[in-house]
């Protein structure tokens, strides 16, 4: 999966849990949607059942938006032990 790609995955999982009434691109930030700590923690548990990649709910709040949740995966998975 392509950085872009990610990018995108995470923008629609967030998109379909806001109430936001804007369209949420990669760089629409998560504070400015309203997400509370339950949809974060919803796409923590999404991004590390798909990638193996933990990632916490405050880690999703600093990254700020789906290109920095993105960008963050990425780091993790480039070094992550291969099993």
């Amino acid at each position: 999966m392509t950085d872009q790609q990610l990018t995108d995955k995470i923008a629609a999982f967030v998109a379909e849990r806001s109430d936001a009434e804007e369209e949420v691109t990669a760089d629409t930030k998560f504070l400015d949607l309203g997400l509370d700590s339950l949809v974060l923690l919803e796409l923590a548990a999404q991004l590390k059942r798909d990638y193996g990649i933990p990632v916490t709910d405050d880690d999703l709040y600093a990254a700020g938006t789906a290109a920095g949740a993105a960008a963050l995966v990425a780091e993790r998975r480039a070094v992550a032990p291969q099993v």
